[in-house]
């Protein structure tokens, strides 16, 4: 973990792999009377066109991305990782008007990726994620949860490959391309 912490050996796919999977939208909670009657998803249909997911895709990753380079602007020593997510910017621009987003997935991709924490934390909902952190000991050690306050930074720490004992990138950042396939 960076700026601190312990080494540890993980699986992971190389750079340039390509895989390929299957995504299959269960249609249920879209079209379902008693679904609908919960939670109105207004143009389902519209809104899971591949073209409007790679859009919605390119737009979590924009903002994944700003806050991780906010986060290393204020690490010198992880130069690396800060050209890297200016790289990965320029990138996600270069997607623009296509199928293909941006995404980071698994285990090292870290909190950011698998939460909505802007989300969580905007307006007067800041106040209840301070309660969630004091309450579900969310900085791992009670004392550190209790102590956290409105604005502080959370997460503190990112998972980094190292090399040569440097900082050198981040986990999980992966290049989605969707094709629209009926079956």
């Amino acid at each position: 973990m960076f700026p601190k912490g312990s080494p540890i050996t993980v699986e992971a796919a190389p750079v340039g792999v390509t895989f390929t999977a299957v995504l299959q939208i269960e249609q249920y909670p879209f079209t379902g009377q008693i679904a609908r009657s919960v939670i109105d998803f207004g143009d389902w249909a519209q809104q899971l066109q591949p073209a409007r997911l790679a859009e919605l895709g390119r737009q979590r990753a924009r903002v994944l991305i700003e806050g991780e380079q906010t986060y290393f602007r204020q690490h010198p020593e992880a130069a690396a990782i800060a050209r890297f997510y200016a790289d990965l910017a320029e990138r996600l621009a270069g997607l623009e008007g296509t199928n293909a987003f941006l995404l980071p997935i698994g285990w090292g991709a870290g909190w950011r990726s698998k939460t909505l924490d802007n989300l969580l934390r905007e307006g007067n909902r800041e106040t209840i994620f301070v309660q969630a952190v004091h309450r579900y000991n969310l900085k791992l050690h009670r004392q550190r949860s209790q102590r956290f306050r409105a604005g502080d930074r959370f997460p503190d720490t990112r998972k980094l490959v190292m090399r040569n004992g440097q900082p050198w990138l981040p986990l999980g950042w992966v290049c989605l391309t969707i094709e629209e396939r009926r079956v």
